[in-house]
């Protein structure tokens, strides 16, 4: 079985399987590469494979990077509630055992560039409309993104960019630009947060959470000097910044139509410490089930 990085696939190989709507995470992972989106580096190893045929997909990822741990993610299609919650970083041994399961239930896997989303400085959703808006729900330091999809975490930020077509490309002016703040208090957001921590990540990556959850997720975080949530202050976006990030959305959508029709799609976009990272590009008329 060939072993595809990401990052040795041709433009013509990416540009094939972006087009592909069985494994969306993959595919439009793709799709971010070949619009040359900053993205983590990926392997893709089909569903129902065996342990050493992980082990093999695994071990070529980590010799081509140096890595010790790797992010993991499932895919497949329409998504249950049940579905295993991707985003954690792990061992890598141990990540093979975890993708042997997921494998074994019929869904594909993504081994990934290791991730800390403990410490990121911005995470976004870019909701893509049309005929010609484009929509930012911004969280700041401390936060991923998967507060914003999954966590029930308001926004501390809102930005709708006022387009003319997602046609026609266009430079972003400060009049495109309407900002406002969200509703709710800091205060709520991290205590979300911190519950999402408790219920979901920190037993993801193997951390028995004892006591009173917030209390535990919050202690857990200090004592790993994760202060993020706490020291950051809100999120600031410059112009420059909204007109890269139009500019991602802008082309993602292009290529997304040279293959089908779409009346919305999300990008989520974080800010890590040290890198900026697209996700993927989700439509939702094909993202959940029930």
């Amino acid at each position: 079985m060939k072993v595809a990085l990401l990052s040795d696939m041709s433009a013509e190989e990416l540009n094939t399987e972006s087009r592909s709507l069985s494994y969306p995470k993959w595919s439009t992972l793709c799709a971010l590469a070949a619009i040359k989106a900053p993205c983590l580096d990926a392997v893709w190893v089909p569903p129902t494979s065996s342990k050493a045929e992980i082990f093999k997909f695994a071990s070529a990822f980590i010799r081509k990077h140096g890595l010790a741990r790797v992010l993991l993610r499932s895919d497949g299609g329409i998504e249950t509630t049940g579905y295993l919650r991707g985003g954690n970083s792990y061992p890598w041994k141990e990540a093979v055992e975890i993708a042997t399961q997921v494998s074994a239930n019929g869904r594909a896997v993504l081994f990934m560039e290791p991730t800390c989303r403990f410490n990121n400085k911005m995470s976004i959703n870019c909701l893509v409309s049309k005929p010609d808006v484009l929509h930012l729900d911004i969280l700041g330091g401390g936060h991923d993104v998967s507060d914003l999809n999954r966590g029930n975490v308001l926004p501390q930020m809102m930005i709708t960019l006022n387009v003319s077509s997602w046609d026609h490309f266009e430079t972003i002016c400060r009049a495109d630009i309407i900002a406002t703040s969200a509703n709710g208090n800091d205060e709520a957001r991290v205590s979300k947060r911190l519950e999402n921590m408790a219920r979901h990540i920190l037993p993801a990556i193997g951390v028995s959470v004892e006591g009173e959850p917030l209390a535990f997720a919050e202690q857990w975080l200090r004592t790993q000097g994760f202060d993020e949530l706490w020291a950051s202050g809100p999120p600031i976006v410059t112009l420059s910044s909204l007109r890269n990030l139009y500019e991602v959305c802008f082309f993602a959508a292009r290529h997304v139509s040279e293959s089908r029709s779409w009346t919305d799609l999300c990008l989520s976009y974080s800010l890590l410490e040290d890198r900026e990272v697209w996700w993927d590009i989700v439509d939702g008329q094909r993202k959940y089930g029930r």
